[in-house]
């Protein structure tokens, strides 16, 4: 039947989903549906980017999709010269855009690549997100959200220090490296204001421009 569809809708990708079909009809599906979006040559192309935009039911069915994939389409720029990750942390859908899959489309790249259409590293947009979402911080725990920052951040704490201003390039010596991770570490400290925790850096100027 499915072979028969010249189409599909998020009905039938959620019943494809819900029952163990070989990797292969589901891609197919996928095509499909990718098709009837007009998106296939994107889908060819840039798989997880389009991927994202899609209604898939659940996030074990968007990481099915991403393993069967190419290692490399995590490091793929799009036509917009954005990420994987940075199209999920600006997706709305709060099924795909989680703290689990923030670490499961992590790459060395992802981690220090700004998202041009924004201007932030990810671990900027996860900060925003958890500072800004009562509804992330409840369903996950801001213990678990500042993980997630963290982990973005420590890819690479004295370049993104110095992209936004922070620390000065150092003359290389270990005082000067100490104290870059003595800066990067106080920028991360959550501050607690009554109920809520306040994500923004410690230093004034660190609040992104």
């Amino acid at each position: 039947l499915l072979s028969k569809m010249e189409s599909v809708d998020e009905k039938v990708l959620s019943i494809v989903w819900k029952f163990k079909n070989p990797w292969r009809v589901k891609k197919s599906v996928l095509e499909k549906y990718a098709s009837g979006q007009g998106q296939s040559d994107q889908f060819a192309a840039f798989p997880i980017h389009t991927l994202m935009h899609f209604p898939l039911p659940s996030e074990l069915a968007f990481k099915e999709c991403i393993v069967h994939f190419p290692l490399s389409s995590l490091s793929i720029l799009d036509n917009h010269g954005r990420l994987p990750i940075h199209v999920l942390l600006s997706s709305p859908n709060e099924t795909l855009n989680t703290p689990s899959m923030v670490h499961f489309l992590y790459h060395p790249r992802s981690a220090v690549t700004r998202d041009p259409t924004t201007s932030l590293y990810p671990y900027e947009a996860e900060a925003l997100l958890t500072a800004a979402n009562d509804r992330r911080r409840s369903s996950f725990g801001s213990e678990t959200l500042l993980n997630t920052v963290y982990e973005l951040f420590r890819a690479e704490p004295a370049r993104f220090l110095q992209t936004r201003g922070l620390v000065g390039c150092g003359d290389g010596s270990s005082s000067s490296s100490e104290e870059t991770v003595k800066t990067a570490g106080a920028a991360l400290i959550p501050r607690t204001s009554g109920q809520h925790t306040d994500f923004r850096p410690l230093n004034k100027q660190a609040n992104i421009e």
